[in-house]
Parts: structure tokens; C-alpha cells; sequence
């Protein structure tokens, strides 16, 4: 009879952008994706309330009408090519959106301790640390936890709390 698994990795895979960090309390709403353009809502980034079509139903990419949460990574989309890509939602797609709680981000800047306070992009929703400048929103209640040694990184960060 021959072995189904002959090697084990020393270590467990890295954190992905979108995946709930840990098991403390934490608080996921859902939304339909309305972001015009190109539509997409990459796993990891900020929305905001739909303030196009319908506040209490949809997201945005982005600022929108106001913060929302970070979008969760979809796990069952992981293994069904979209058009070549599986790390994000699609137009009218629902989106998990963590509003409370600690989520693995990719971060756009470099040098930030834990504690730093979080902003995003009003366009993009790209997540960085420090304080906003024109065009990026602070995250309400929310801090790295950990220290960035380069941008680019994937970080866990809280919000909410």
C-alpha cells in the first residue's frame, strides 16, 4: 500500500489578504457589490455604503457613502476561476465585509508599528497606515497589529474594536 502523503511542510501557509485573523469576537455583514467601472472588490480591501443605488443594500470599492468594513476573503471562490481571477468580487456578487474584528490586509506602505492607526484609499480602498492625506479616510477604531517592515506586506490589522 503506498503512502497518499510523503512530506509535511515545517510551517503553515502564510496569511492571505481577507481571511479573518483570529478567533476573537468579530462581526461580518453582507452586501451586494454596486461598484461601477470594472466592478471588482479585491479580498482585503475597504468599502463604503452604496450611496449610488440603494444605502442599506450594496458597497462600493472605496469611500462610497461612508465606511463600511474590509471585504472577507470568499474561500469557495478560491478554487473557481473568475476570468483568471479568484481573490475578489464580482459586480451584483455578495460581499462579506468585516465591520468588528481582526482581518490580514495587504498594506501600500512600510514602517508602521502596532497601534498605528489604519486609513484606505477613497478610490481604491488600498489599506495603509499613518495619518490620512488628501483622497484616504481613517479607519474608525482601527490600529495595526503588527509591525510593517515593507510595503506590500500582508498585516493583520483591527477595526471596530
Amino acid at each position: 500500500m503506498s503512502s497518499v502523503q510523503t512530506s509535511y511542510e515545517k510551517y503553515t501557509r502564510n496569511a492571505l489578504a481577507g481571511l479573518v485573523a483570529d478567533v476573537g469576537p468579530y462581526e461580518i455583514a453582507s452586501r451586494s457589490n454596486k461598484t461601477p467601472a470594472n466592478g471588482i472588490v479585491p479580498f482585503g480591501y475597504a468599502v463604503g455604503h452604496d450611496n449610488v443605488t440603494n444605502f442599506d443594500e450594496g458597497c462600493l470599492l472605496g469611500l462610497g457613502g461612508g465606511f463600511l468594513g474590509i471585504a472577507v476573503r470568499q474561500t469557495a471562490k478560491e478554487n473557481v476561476p473568475v476570468a483568471g481571477e479568484t481573490s475578489e468580487y464580482l459586480t451584483n456578487e455578495t460581499v462579506g465585509i468585516l465591520r468588528v474584528g481582526s482581518i490580514w490586509v495587504v498594506i501600500d506602505n512600510a514602517g508602521g508599528v502596532a497601534g498605528d492607526p489604519i486609513l484606505f484609499d477613497d478610490t481604491t480602498g488600498a489599506i495603509s497606515s499613518g495619518l490620512p492625506g488628501a483622497g484616504e479616510t481613517e479607519i474608525p477604531n482601527g490600529q495595526l497589529d503588527m509591525a510593517v517592515p515593507s510595503a506590500g506586506e500582508i498585516v493583520r490589522i483591527r477595526i471596530g474594536a
